[in-house]
Order: structure tokens, then sequence, then C-alpha cells
């Protein structure tokens, strides 16, 4: 949160920004979800506003946390009755 920000600066920079970061967000600790602040990487030239006009530096970010690989996703290759995978020595 905010779902948006505002980013202003020269045209030209602005023009090369495809998108905005965070700091790294540690995940590997984590056993459900959680939401943590995190501080956005702004290049020095450019400024970030929040949804109310107010100047910002960081941003408050979900994670959820959930098995890998849903419903109707692919089991793993099994290289045991792999058929199409020749024998090694």
């Amino acid at each position: 949160k905010p779902n948006q920000v505002r980013v202003k600066g020269p045209l030209e920079r602005l023009n090369q920004l495809y998108t905005l970061s965070t700091e790294d967000i540690p995940i590997k600790t984590l056993s459900g979800d959680q939401t943590i602040k995190a501080n956005l990487l702004i290049p020095p030239d450019l400024t970030a506003y929040g949804s109310d006009g107010q100047r910002i530096a960081t941003v408050t970010v979900t994670v959820s946390v959930g098995k890998v690989g849903g419903v109707g996703a692919a089991p793993p290759a099994n290289p045991s009755t792999d058929k199409t995978e020749s024998p090694r020595p």
C-alpha cells in the first residue's frame, strides 16, 4: 500500500522508468502471510507520492505464503518413469 504511487522527475528519466522497486524483503523465515514495511528504491532525481499527495519513501507489502504449484499444476517430472530419457551409466 499504496496500490499506486505518482512519480515526479525529469521527463527523459520518467520515460526510462518501467518499475519502482523496493528493498529486498526476506521471505525465507516466513511461515504465514505477513505485512511488511519496505523502503522504495527511488532514483535520486525522482520523487514518489502517495494517492493523498504526500511524499513517500516506504510502502506496505503483503506477502502471502502458500504451497508452490496450486490446483491444476503439472506434477514434477519423475526420471524413473520418463521413457524419453536414455539410461545413464
